[in-house]
C-alpha cells in the first residue's frame, strides 16, 4: 500500500512503498467481482457506503428518508426503505419507492419543496426557518473572510457593494444567499445537468421565505449567457469545476463576465481520488472508478447495479470528466488569459492512503496516460485567478 507522510525536518511530503493489499471490509463474505478488459474488481459490500451516503442522493429515498426522521412512516414503509437501501446498491426501483412515497405525498403534501420529486434530489422536504438561516450565516462568514483575503492582498480593489456570480446552485442556492448577507449584490446560474433538476426548486422556496432578492439564471457557462459583459468582481464555484464538461470555453465566458481586475475562485473535488466518482459513480472497492475506462464504469453500473442504472449511468456520462486532471484545470484558466494567482490542494488522510495499493496505482497508471500519484490522493483543490487590470 501507500502511504503519504510529511517529513517533520523538511517541506516535503512523501509516498511509501509497501507490498501488501489490504481493505478492511465489516462484510467479507460474498465479495462479488466484475470483470473489465483488464482489471478484475471486486465489490465490497460496505466500501461504497464508508466514502459516502450515496442512497440519499435519489429523490423518491431521500424523501423517505426524511419523512422517517420526523416519526411519519408507518413500520412497513420503515421496513421498506432500510432494506432497500442496507446493500452494495440499491435493492428495489426508483418507481418502488414512489409507489411507497406517494400517499405520504398526499397526506403530507405541505412539507415538501414541490410535490414533483426529482430522480436526482438529497433534500426534497422544506427546511425550517432556523436550519437555513444558520446554514447561510455560517457560509456568510467564511465568504466574508475570502473576500477579507483578496482584499490584504490587493487581489480584490472593487467598491461596495461587490457583484459576485456563483456557478451553481442546484443544491438550494444557500452560498448564494451567503453572499447576499455578506454585502454583495448575488447572482447565481446553473444548467441543471441538462433539466435533470427541476429548475423551480428548494433556492425558491428558500428566497421566498428569506425575503432574498438574489438573482438566479439558468444558463451554462461553456457558452456565451445573457449576464452583462465586465459586471462582475467576483466569479465563485464550490464543487463545480469537476462537472462543467468544457473548461476552456467556461474560462472564456468567466474571464468576459469579469471586470478589469476581477478575481475569480473555485475549490472542487478531484475525479481521481477516491470520493471523485461522486454517490453515483464510486464504485465497490477504493479508485474502482479510475481503474476501469469510462465505458467500463458505465457497464459496471448497468451490470451490478440495475435499480440505480437509469438514472446513474447518464448521470455519470454526462456530468464527470475524467480529463480535468489539474494540470488540464490549469492550462483551461490560463489559455483563457486569466491569471493564475493561487493554486492549493488537500491531500486524503492516512487511512484513506493506505488503501492505495500498487495493483491499483499500476492499474490507473496504464489506463490514464499522463496521471501520477499526486492525482489520487489529492481530495480537494482550490484557486484564485485573476483578470488583468
Amino acid at each position: 500500500m501507500y502511504t503519504n507522510s510529511r517529513d517533520p525536518t523538511s517541506n516535503y511530503h512523501s509516498i511509501i512503498v509497501h507490498e501488501t493489499d489490504v481493505l478492511v471490509t465489516a462484510n467479507p463474505v460474498s465479495v462479488e467481482t466484475y470483470q473489465g478488459s483488464s482489471v478484475s474488481l471486486k465489490a465490497y459490500p460496505d466500501y461504497r457506503a464508508s466514502v459516502k451516503p450515496w442512497w440519499k442522493y435519489y429523490g423518491p429515498f431521500s424523501a423517505l428518508d426524511e419523512l422517517n426522521k420526523r416519526g411519519l412512516l408507518d413500520d412497513g414503509s420503515a421496513k421498506f426503505l432500510e432494506s432497500s437501501v442496507a446493500g452494495r446498491t440499491l435493492g428495489a426501483s426508483l418507481d418502488d419507492a414512489r409507489q411507497v412515497l406517494t400517499p405520504y405525498m398526499d397526506r403530507h403534501g405541505d412539507l415538501f419543496v414541490s410535490l414533483y420529486i426529482p430522480d436526482l434530489e438529497k433534500r426534497p422536504l422544506k427546511p425550517s426557518r432556523q436550519a437555513v438561516v444558520r446554514e447561510i450565516a455560517s457560509l456568510s462568514l467564511k465568504h466574508r473572510a475570502r473576500v477579507t483575503g483578496l482584499k490584504q492582498r490587493n487581489l480584490l480593489l472593487g467598491h461596495k457593494p461587490l457583484r459576485v456570480l456563483e456557478i451553481g446552485y442546484t443544491s438550494g442556492g444557500t452560498s448564494a444567499f451567503a453572499w447576499e448577507k455578506s454585502g454583495c449584490e448575488a447572482h447565481a446560474i446553473d444548467y441543471f445537468f441538462g433539466d435533470t433538476v427541476e429548475s423551480g426548486g428548494r433556492h425558491k422556496y428558500i428566497a421566498d421565505m428569506i425575503g432574498s432578492d438574489v438573482q438566479f439564471h439558468v444558463g451554462d457557462v461553456t457558452k456565451k449567457t445573457d449576464l452583462p459583459e465586465e459586471y462582475f468582481d467576483i466569479v465563485f464555484s464550490s464543487s463545480v469545476i469537476e462537472h462543467i464538461a468544457d473548461l476552456p470555453a467556461a474560462f472564456e465566458e468567466i474571464k468576459r463576465l469579469l471586470k478589469p481586475g476581477g478575481i475569480t475562485m473555485h475549490a472542487y473535488d478531484p475525479y481521481f481520488h477516491p470520493a471523485g466518482g461522486h454517490s453515483l459513480g464510486i464504485l465497490d472497492s477504493p479508485w474502482g472508478h479510475v481503474r476501469l475506462s469510462k465505458d467500463e464504469v458505465l457497464d459496471y453500473i448497468r451490470t451490478m447495479r440495475p435499480h440505480e442504472a437509469p438514472v446513474a449511468v447518464p448521470w455519470v456520462q454526462n456530468a464527470l470528466y475524467p480529463e480535468h486532471t489539474q494540470a488540464q484545470v490549469q492550462r483551461s484558466v490560463c489559455g483563457a488569459g486569466l491569471r493564475l494567482r493561487e493554486w492549493k490542494t488537500a491531500i486524503v488522510g492516512k487511512d484513506v492512503a493506505g488503501q492505495l495499493t500498487e495493483e491499483i496505482v499500476t492499474d490507473v497508471l496504464r489506463s490514464n496516460p499522463g496521471l501520477c500519484v499526486q492525482e489520487l490522493l489529492t481530495r480537494k483543490v482550490s484557486f484564485i485567478a485573476q483578470k488583468e487590470r
